[in-house]
C-alpha cells in the first residue's frame, strides 16, 4: 500500500533506518527527534513489524467522523442559496 509521508514522518523514517543499520543508538535518535528513548523503543517496535506505513499518522486518508452525509449537505446548500438568491 503507498502512504503519503510527512517530512517530519520521513525524518523519522530515515532515522529508525540508521538504529537499524547500526550507525547511531537509540539515546542519539532520541536526541536528534526531540522525543524521549521509551518513544525511540516503541516506534522501532513497530516500524520492525509493520514497516516504514506504520510511521504515517493512521487517520490520513480516513472520511472524518464528523463529516455530513452528501446528500444533507447539498439540501443545506440549496436552502441557504434559496434563502439568499430568491
Amino acid at each position: 500500500m503507498l502512504v503519503s509521508m510527512s517530512d517530519k514522518e520521513l525524518k523519522r523514517l530515515s532515522v529508525l533506518q540508521e538504529i537499524c543499520d547500526q550507525r547511531i543508538t537509540q539515546s542519539q535518535a532520541a536526541q536528534l527527534l526531540h522525543i524521549s528513548e521509551r518513544h525511540i523503543r516503541r516506534l522501532l517496535q513497530k516500524y520492525k513489524a509493520q514497516g516504514p506505513a506504520a510511521l504515517a499518522h493512521a487517520g490520513r486518508g480516513q472520511i472524518s467522523n464528523s463529516k455530513l452525509p452528501e446528500e444533507l449537505r447539498l439540501k443545506c446548500l440549496n436552502i441557504v442559496s434559496d434563502q439568499l438568491y430568491g
